[in-house]
């Protein structure tokens, strides 16, 4: 057999071989290799994440219906009207001490227009004898400011109040919701009693023509 045919099967075999080898030795070449992070580069992504932040429960409050506003209008408010009068009784005293003499200049009695800020009258009479000195009051005008030893006291079946200061005393009793008072100075107590418990109502028209007669 002629040698140029039996080399032609031996060149083709050393090809191949040669091409296996190279395919071998490209699939190793492209293979990818694991690359453990080294501590610092750990470090480094960990920092790059945000911590995971924890999310507060909410409690939703109940809606709480408001109420409905009015609209607004263009009249004006009314103005306050005064206060309508109130049914008061002046009291005066049936019973004074001898020598006893009304003081105009120490007296005040609400004219007829004139009402107190309760709506109720109110007055004050001063009687002077010497040295000796009695106020009856009542109505809008309060009582004088005595300060002293207070106690209570049964007076026409209900309780008041008498104030002792010295020589001074004052009582103090309610009518029919309206306070009076029943001042005196070198008076004894008994007497201031007996002055209060002799008060009697009168017109005010009468109170007024009393004071314009002393």
């Amino acid at each position: 057999m002629n040698t140029h045919y039996r080399s032609r099967p031996l060149k083709l075999l050393a090809i191949l071989a040669i091409l296996a080898c190279a395919a071998c030795a490209n699939n190793r070449a492209t293979a990818p290799t694991a690359v453990r992070p080294t501590p610092t580069i750990a470090a480094a992504v960990i920092a790059t994440q945000p911590a995971a932040e924890s999310t507060p429960d909410l409690i939703v409050a109940p809606a709480v219906p408001q109420p409905a506003t009015a609209p607004a209008t263009a009249t004006q408010a009314p103005a306050p009207q005064p206060a309508a009068p109130v049914a008061f009784d002046y009291l005066w005293p049936a019973y004074l001490p001898d020598g006893m003499a009304i003081s105009a200049n120490e007296s005040r009695v609400a004219q007829e227009n004139e009402i107190g800020t309760t709506g109720a009258g109110f007055y004050l009479v001063t009687w002077n004898g010497g040295e000796r000195k009695l106020v009856v009051g009542g109505g809008a005008s309060d009582a004088l400011p005595l300060a002293g030893e207070q106690r209570t006291i049964d007076f026409r079946n209900a309780e008041a109040t008498i104030t002792s200061s010295g020589e001074q005393r004052q009582l103090v009793f309610s009518r029919d919701g309206a306070k009076f008072f029943v001042y005196s100075r070198k008076i004894a107590e008994d007497e201031l009693l007996l002055v209060a418990d002799s008060l009697v109502p009168m017109e005010a028209s009468l109170v007024r023509e009393q004071l314009r007669g002393s």
